[in-house]
C-alpha cells in the first residue's frame, strides 16, 4: 500500500465461522473470504462454495481438531476443489491448524487449491 489512505480503505476479510463440526459444510463465497472450522470432532466433507464465484476469487479453510487426528474429504468435481501444486489434506494433524489456500478458476471451474499449510 503506497499511503495510508490505501491502508485504511483496503477490504476487510469475511471470516465465517461454521456451524457444525463435522459432516457436510458448504462455505457460501458471496460472504465468505475465511471458512473456520473450529473443534472438529468427526469426519468432514467439504462441499462445493455456494454462491457466486468469481475468477481469481480466494476463500481460505482453517481447520482445526478437536485434539483427535479426524478425516477430510473434499467434493473434487466440476465446481469443487482440485489439487494445484499441492494435495488436498485427508485428515487433520491431531490439536494443529491447517489453512487450505484456495483461488477459483473460472475457465476449468474449479477452486484450485494452491497452498496447504499445517501448524509446525
Amino acid at each position: 500500500m503506497s499511503n495510508y489512505s490505501d491502508f485504511v480503505t483496503a477490504p476487510k476479510v469475511r471470516t465465517v465461522a461454521a456451524s457444525a463440526q463435522s459432516g457436510s459444510l458448504t462455505p457460501n463465497i458471496d460472504t465468505t473470504d475465511v471458512f473456520s472450522v473450529s473443534g472438529v470432532n468427526g469426519a468432514v466433507t467439504f462441499q462445493i462454495p455456494s454462491g457466486n464465484s468469481i475468477d481469481g476469487q480466494r476463500l481460505v479453510i482453517r481447520i482445526e481438531d478437536d485434539g483427535s487426528a479426524q478425516t477430510l474429504n473434499w467434493t473434487t468435481s466440476t465446481s469443487g476443489y482440485r489439487a494445484a501444486g499441492n494435495e488436498l489434506p485427508t485428515t487433520t494433524t491431531a490439536g494443529k491448524v491447517t489453512y487450505v489456500g484456495c483461488m477459483y478458476n473460472n475457465i476449468d471451474t474449479f477452486w484450485d487449491v494452491v497452498a496447504v499449510s499445517t501448524e509446525a
